[in-house]
């Protein structure tokens, strides 16, 4: 009985308390490129079905300063899809974006694996010495499966970039359109009537002393008859005028005015120069009969 015990605690021990065998994992060959990007080489050895189930192990790289619990970074996975570090992922997660190898002869490599980091992630302290290292997840549980690479250092270069300042643009000028020259309209020379010299009807002397009294008298009815008929003629229309007629300069007021005065000189003038026609009558009579 005392035996039996013995290997009963025995079989305990060291099948089912024991733990599973752990495996080689191992990063080497890390590199940093111009871009941001890190390269490294993956390899596992000793593995076993309780260590990758369904011979599938998967990954996830993340980078910290050293001492420092802010861990941050993408890995590229196998469709090239950069996945970034996430502290407690998910099984359906990890089986859909987490990078993975699949085991062969206890055995599984994966050579230039990818990880980057941004340089304005809040976590990334500036250019200096980082630690890399990668985790394995069998996929079957939400946790780590509890194996971690060795860790290597990297050296980032990447400055934390600096914001740069707006520059507000200035408002170009706004040209003031100039006002367009008002063209003042030349005067139009006005044309002047010259008026036309009217025939008096005042006799002459020389008429006066060459004509006898009939004769004074049909010139006098004759300027009268003229001054009838010139106000009792209807006035013409300007608008039937002919285009080339000039309007007259004297009105028609003062023309009355003028010919009325005419008429009543000349009545006024006629016993006088009937006088003195009788007078001449008179004295050539007597120079007749003086001689």
């Amino acid at each position: 009985m005392r035996k039996l015990l013995v290997l009963f605690i025995f079989f305990f021990v060291f099948v089912i308390v024991s733990p599973v065998h752990a495996i080689n994992f191992e990063i080497s060959n890390a590199s940093v490129s111009s871009e941001d990007v890190i390269s490294v080489d993956i390899n596992l050895t000793d593995v076993t079905m309780a260590n990758c189930p369904e011979s599938k192990c998967f990954f996830q790289g993340f980078l910290r300063q050293a001492e420092s619990d802010n861990y941050f970074g993408f890995t590229k996975n196998n469709t090239g899809d950069w996945i970034p570090y996430q502290s407690s992922p998910v099984s359906s997660y990890i089986l859909a974006n987490y990078l993975y190898c699949e085991v062969q002869d206890s055995s599984c490599s994966i050579a230039g694996v990818q990880m980057k980091y941004n340089s304005d992630d809040s976590k990334y302290n500036g250019p200096g010495e980082y630690e890399l290292k990668f985790g394995r997840y069998t996929g079957q549980s939400n946790s780590q499966a509890g194996d971690f690479s060795n860790i290597l250092s990297v050296n980032l270069t990447s400055a934390t970039p600096t914001p740069e300042p707006t520059n507000t643009p200035t408002p170009d000028p706004t040209d003031t359109p100039e006002p367009d020259p008002t063209e003042t309209p030349t005067p139009k020379p006005t044309k002047t009537s010259t008026p036309t010299p009217k025939p008096s009807l005042m006799p002459s002397p020389n008429a006066l002393g060459a004509s006898d009294e009939s004769s004074l008298g049909a010139q006098q009815s004759d300027g009268i008859l003229a001054l009838r008929d010139q106000l009792n003629s209807p006035t013409p229309d300007p608008s039937e005028s002919e285009p080339n007629a000039r309007p007259l300069n004297v009105p028609i007021l003062a023309a009355v005015f003028i010919f009325s005065g005419v008429g009543l000189i000349s009545a006024a003038g006629y016993p006088f120069l009937k006088e003195l026609k009788k007078r001449y009558t008179e004295k050539r009579a007597k120079s007749k009969i003086q001689n």
